[in-house]
């Protein structure tokens, strides 16, 4: 299983890229942000990872395994964690508020009909931005959620090293 729709490079890349949440477990408030949505990187970041949560209690953990191994990259990237009941078009305005490059979202069985919807509005406001989808429901299927044609890049499996050398070739290509 590996599969992308359009493709801007023909790079073979096993990633599990995973993602966000709408209210984190409740944190010091200089970790959330107006809207209750938590941010690890409060500076305008190159690279935003982020999902939809089933619940707030159950943060993506590849999420952060993504962020750990971006290594240089670390510091360009954030993470924004939102929960199942968060509106498309208000993770759309959260993820866009950070002005990214890249967008790697985390797509699980609960979450593929609202990120599609997350997608269609990113692409709509700004085509510019790359998108990356990974995670189980893009892995270890056989057939791909239309949402993967709507993205630049899908990359299937473990990828907490590939998902950094991407992010690298786009940033610096």
């Amino acid at each position: 299983g590996w599969a992308a729709g359009n493709l801007r490079s023909p790079l073979r890349l096993s990633v599990f890229l995973v993602s966000c949440l709408s209210r984190a477990p409740r944190r010091s408030p200089d970790w959330l942000d107006e809207g209750g949505c938590f941010v690890v990187n409060t500076s305008m970041p190159d690279i935003v990872l982020a999902t939809l949560n089933a619940k707030y209690s159950h943060p993506a953990f590849g999420l952060r395994y993504l962020l750990a191994n971006l290594g240089p990259l670390r510091n360009r990237a954030t993470l924004l964690e939102f929960d199942i009941k968060r509106k498309p078009a208000e993770v759309v305005s959260a993820i866009l508020e950070q002005n990214p490059k890249i967008v790697g979202l985390g797509v699980y069985i609960w979450n593929v009909v609202p990120l599609t919807g997350v997608v269609t509005a990113l692409k709509r406001e700004r085509p510019d931005i790359l998108i990356v989808l990974g995670g189980p429901e893009v892995s270890f299927e056989e057939d791909q959620p239309d949402v993967c044609r709507l993205v630049d890049f899908v990359i299937a499996g473990e990828g907490e090293m590939a998902f950094a050398e991407l992010c690298n070739q786009l940033l610096w290509a």
